[in-house]
């Protein structure tokens, strides 16, 4: 008798994940710019204008990429392994790509549908959203709170913590690889960096050989990944490694995150409609200078700059998400 499955059906089946996985993070990273920047026009049906443009935005944008990538993958681990890992950041940005992925998942049901009209519903109400949300959107404000939930839940579970990588992902990672392992599940922590993510401290302020033995100094196993072309297999064969391998020994998963996904330098001070609104000028953007751009230039920046996700590809009329990329979630990572 012939085997079933050949390895050119795994190696099909592959290359239909890792497809899967790159449209899943595209409309992951267009959604929660569109819930950060837009009132309105969210999806882009029709060229982006100033009366599409939040008066401000949300959120910060930094650390996006980082959460989309983790829910991208997180979603396929779930599938492949038949156990949910429960996703915590402490990260800028990351509540509005919580409540992104959330709507894609059709959980945010029945009050803000999977569909164009419930995304617009959710950008009118995500301090409302925040709120219905807030217990499952497992954010740690400090590293003392990340450490302590990260723990708590690998009691019962597999945990995977994303962290910036400034100093205070020092007392995290420290603190983590000090502790004895827990009787549950592992804690797969994730330092993120990239942009203004961990620039000047910590573990981010060294360069790639240096923040690697510090990492083996400290007890770590580490998987280094940027996101980038390749980046979908590359992570694939992270996750499965880091998944095989953690229960043996402690490992640490290094997002790096290029230049090329952040928030144009001219958009990342807080766009506004009035001609004469301040910048922002908060701790987290005090060193952006303000932009020189006027509205209708930075409307054009950022209709430009949101293009790139090519968002009409990957969903239908009704502006649900096409099936294969809801196919893979399968759970809800906040959850576990």
């Amino acid at each position: 008798m012939s085997c079933l499955f050949t390895s050119e059906d795994v190696r099909a089946n592959q290359r239909r994940t890792l497809v899967t996985l790159g449209r899943y993070r595209r409309l992951s990273d267009h959604v929660s710019a569109a819930l950060t920047f837009l009132e309105c026009n969210l999806l882009l049906r029709s060229p982006l204008e100033i009366v599409h443009l939040r008066a401000r935005p949300a959120a910060d944008w930094h650390g996006t990429p980082a959460v989309s990538a983790l829910y991208a993958h997180l979603h396929r681990v779930a599938r492949d392994h038949d156990v949910p890992p429960r996703l915590i950041t402490s990260l800028p940005a990351a509540p509005i790509g919580h409540l992104a992925n959330l709507w894609m998942a059709g959980l945010t049901l029945p009050r803000w549908p999977s569909t164009e009209d419930g995304l617009t519903a959710l950008a009118g109400a995500l301090d409302e959203a925040r709120q219905v949300f807030a217990k499952e959107i497992a954010d740690a404000a400090t590293p003392e709170e990340a450490l302590a939930t990260a723990v708590d839940i690998a009691r019962s579970g597999y945990a995977v913590c994303a962290v910036d990588a400034s100093r205070s992902s020092n007392y995290f990672l420290d603190g983590l690889a000090g502790r004895e392992r827990p009787s549950g599940g592992p804690v797969l922590p994730v330092l993120c960096l990239g942009g203004r993510l961990g620039a000047t401290a910590g573990y981010g302020s060294l360069d790639d050989t240096d923040r690697t033995a510090a990492l083996v100094d400290a007890g770590y196993r580490v998987e280094t990944v940027e996101i980038g072309v390749g980046f979908e297999a590359t992570m694939f064969a992270a996750m499965e490694r880091a998944w095989h391998g953690i229960q043996e020994h402690p490992t640490v998963l290094v997002l790096k995150m290029p230049r090329a996904l952040s928030l144009p330098p001219a958009l990342s001070t807080r766009l506004s409609h009035e001609a004469d609104a301040p910048a922002d000028r908060s701790p987290h953007n005090a060193d952006v200078p303000e932009s020189r751009l006027s509205r209708e230039e930075a409307t054009v920046e950022l209709r430009n700059w949101m293009d790139r996700f090519a968002a009409r590809e990957l969903i239908d009329e009704n502006g649900r998400p096409h099936r294969d990329i809801t196919a893979l979630c399968a759970t809800n990572p906040l959850r576990g």
